[in-house]
């Protein structure tokens, strides 16, 4: 790991901003998606993804719409119940992950997510 000489420091947070995918780029893309096929849970699951940095109730919504259409899919619950956790609704956070497990008993990783938000 290189270590920057003291007069470069502040250009850590600029290198750092533009190595960062554009949040609300990658939102209106999924969100043009969404039209042209409603039932791309693809597009709801990713655009759920950046909501969770920004807006927590966005991000349960287009979760709970990937778990509508995909209701055998783990990945809407897990990731629902991390927006749960966010928002520090753990009794919701910790119903997800019951669910998923119910879906996924074998993942070791749905446990810990459930311990997390009983804990």
């Amino acid at each position: 790991m290189a270590i920057l000489p003291a007069e470069n420091i502040s250009s850590v947070p600029k290198v750092y901003a533009e190595s960062m995918p554009d949040v609300s780029a990658l939102i209106k893309l999924y969100s043009d998606k969404i039209p042209e096929n409603p039932q791309d849970a693809d597009a709801y699951f990713y655009r759920g993804l950046m909501y969770i940095g920004s807006d927590i109730n966005k991000a349960v919504k287009d979760f709970t719409k990937v778990i509508r259409l995909e209701p055998y899919n783990s990945r809407g619950y897990l990731q629902r119940g991390l927006a749960y956790v966010t928002a520090q609704n753990f009794k919701k956070a910790f119903q997800d992950y019951n669910k998923e497990i119910s879906i996924e008993p074998d993942n070791a990783q749905n446990y810990y997510m459930r311990g997390m938000a009983y804990y």
